[in-house]
């Protein structure tokens, strides 16, 4: 079981900011597949367009009924968990970064309890978030249970085909790709992954082929700003704001040398005075316009990778690794194909895999290297029908900001709910068709109450004032016409709207066919160059082996040779090793003599020791009997006295020599 967790009592001004998200979960996951933790608005049935379908963020979806939304387990987190923040830290979004960047206890406390309450330790396979939360990343360490971090991708329709993120690590900031920093290992976890050369691959991922003219002179930098109460902005800048970014390129350009973009959904547009004010459609028409780009996290610099145009990431992004300076920037300026398709085609995620249960229990299964994630995009990619039908709804989809479609926001996505909006426009203009120009106070009217809507449907507003004044414009064209005309006119109309509708399914499938006859032409001309190689691979093995068949016939021809060299040779290593064991035996013998000679020789060794000792002895007692003697014969040479001659003759029979075994008179 899957437990989604969407962040609880954080309101930026409309709503529980992942509502959608919600949704979007039970659009794929079975009410036994995955549970709900977050805050009681989530669950409020009162903002929920039961049974509907959506269309957000280049997905499409349909509402559970009210019966099937209420089978889904929902628990609710207590406001105590969250809601001290708010009133010690002073603001929402105050609360919103420490939630994003610290471990809060009192969540860490509630999580675990609810996890303990309802019984799901052992149930659970991974979390589901979409923003980074420490304290869910606690919980879940805990249980050792990894954390699945998703968001809307950085190349999203009209121009491309849409993207998500699946990262394991965070989201917006602290992901794994902006780790990525060891070229050996990035090339090995790509080892053989299928990669597309940079264009094929930009082919692809783009849904509009038709890419913006470049001036003839374009801006040498370009600034892109952001949400200014996103994530990105608010706990992954690296402490940057838009004015410091605006003055850190005024460091390096001079103001006429900038053109400053300010996000579709900012809440604080850029208005001139440092820089140009950029006046693009979108951001891929920015980005023809210039020659390098400043910006903080901005998805902008994801498209600036994506088309090769130099970069400066000052956030914490997903692709800070390939930022001007950064560690792997210079192997993407060596090999964009290995880092383009690392990043875009193995990193991001296809849309159609969005909260598709059994992809999710395939990365969960093992750790997957980037080219197994390589591999299994490109196929899906490749097995998804042409998206290029999704250009009948490019004038009614809202731009996707990423990360936030609070629940007051997710009712205008029902498609059922914009066409019957529509409808009552038109409606009321025609209503008011007269010569007296009520249509015109009717569109003023109607515009005023465009003005006044939240800014939470600016988007939808400005779509519906562009199609306010078309319709003005065709109502004004048809005063002059009579009703037959009137009524042919809105024929060719519709006729035009079906031809148009099928002539854009015919270029959608014309460009996959041609995208798909490009890469077959590829592969062929692979194939050929291929087969040239094996024909010539196969006359040189042709010659080798037409060399090894004569040298094994001098082989066979010196090996007749040797063996009679060899009968010669058997017979005298017989004779020697005859004589080695003659000689083994002698030695035996002679090694059996050697022992009782060096016994005896130790035996005479000891008796020699033995008698140079006794003979020492025997010359200290000569040593001592010479000394007696010589003071003697001392005595005998001095002349006597006649007293002592005298004496001499009562003495002389007393003088003794004494010999060491023998006694001498003398």
């Amino acid at each position: 079981m899957f437990v989604s967790f969407l962040m609880p009592h954080i309101d930026r001004g409309s709503g529980p900011l992942f509502h959608w998200v919600m949704l979007a979960q039970m659009a794929s996951f079975t009410p036994d597949d995955i549970a709900f933790i977050g805050d009681d608005a989530y669950f409020d049935e009162t903002c929920i367009p039961f049974g509907e379908v959506l269309s957000i963020g280049g997905i499409q979806f349909s509402v559970p009924d009210r019966e099937r939304f209420r089978a889904y387990r929902k628990v609710v987190l207590p406001a105590d968990s969250v809601g001290e923040l708010v009133e010690r830290l002073g603001t929402q979004l105050d609360a919103f970064k420490l939630l994003l960047t610290e471990v809060h206890p009192p969540l860490v406390a509630a999580l675990d309890k609810v996890v303990e309450e309802i019984g799901l330790e052992s149930q659970i396979e991974a979390f589901l978030t979409w923003s980074n939360c420490p304290a869910l990343g606690q919980v879940a360490s805990k249980l050792g249970v990894p954390v699945i971090h998703n968001e809307v991708g950085p190349l999203r329709s009209p121009r491309y085909i849409d993207t998500f993120y699946f990262d394991f690590h965070g989201v917006n900031g602290r992901t794994e790709s902006a780790g990525w920093i060891d070229e050996a290992a990035l090339r090995a976890s790509m080892d053989g992954a299928r990669m597309l050369p940079a264009d094929e691959l930009r082919g692809r991922m783009l849904l509009d082929l038709a890419r913006p003219e470049p001036p003839k002179e374009r801006t040498p930098l370009g600034i892109a700003l952001q949400v200014e109460d996103d994530s990105n902005s608010i706990a992954f800048a690296n402490d940057w704001s838009s004015i410091r970014l605006i003055s850190l390129g005024l460091t390096r350009y001079r103001a006429e040398q900038i053109s400053i973009r300010s996000h579709p959904a900012a809440r604080f547009a850029y208005r001139g005075g440092v820089g140009a004010v950029d006046s693009s459609a979108d951001s891929l028409e920015f980005l023809s316009c210039i020659e390098r780009l400043y910006s903080i996290n901005s998805s902008t610099l994801v498209e600036a990778m994506f088309w090769g145009v130099p970069f400066v990431a000052l956030g914490d992004t997903p692709i800070a690794s390939f930022s001007e300076g950064a560690a792997l920037r210079p192997l993407f300026e060596r090999d964009p194909d290995l880092c383009l398709n690392a990043f875009f085609l193995a990193y991001l995620m296809p849309a159609e895999l969005l909260f598709n249960p059994e992809y999710y229990r395939w990365r969960l299964e093992a750790p997957r290297s980037l080219a197994q994630l390589h591999d299994y995009h490109l196929k899906t990619y490749r097995a998804a029908a042409p998206v290029a039908a999704l250009a009948d709804n490019r004038g009614t989809a809202m731009p996707m900001v990423r990360g936030m479609m609070p629940a007051q926001w997710t009712a205008a996505q029902s498609i059922v709910r914009k066409q019957q909006h529509l409808q009552a426009l038109i409606e009321e203009i025609r209503s008011g068709f007269n010569p007296d120009l009520q249509v015109a106070r009717s569109l003023e009217l109607r515009l005023e109450k465009l003005q006044s809507e939240a800014d939470t449907v600016w988007a939808e507003k400005e779509w519906f004032k562009t199609r306010v004044a078309e319709l003005e414009g065709a109502l004004g064209k048809a005063r002059g016409e009579s009703e037959t005309v009137w009524a042919e006119k809105e024929w060719f109309k519709t006729r035009n709207s079906e031809l148009e509708e099928a002539l854009g399914k015919a270029r959608g499938e014309s460009e996959t066919v041609w995208v798909e006859k490009e890469w077959f032409k590829t592969r062929n001309s692979e194939l050929e160059e291929a087969l040239g190689k094996a024909r010539g691979e196969a006359e040189t093995l042709w010659g080798e082996m037409n060399w090894f068949k004569t040298k094994s016939a001098d082989l066979e021809a010196a090996l007749g040779k040797s063996r009679g060299e060899a009968e010669t040779l058997w017979t005298e290593r017989t004779w020697f090793q005859a004589r080695v064991i003659e000689l083994e035996n002698a030695i035996g013998e002679a090694r059996g003599s050697a022992e009782v000679v060096r016994t005896e020789r130790e035996w005479f060794k000891e008796r020699a020791t033995e008698w140079e000792e006794k003979f020492a002895e025997a010359i200290a007692a000569l040593n001592m009997q010479q000394w007696q003697l010589d003071e003697v014969r001392k005595k005998l040479a001095k002349p006597l006295s006649w007293r002592e001659r005298l004496r001499g003759v009562v003495l002389r029979d007393e003088i003794k020599v004494e010999v060491k075994g023998d006694e001498t008179e003398s």
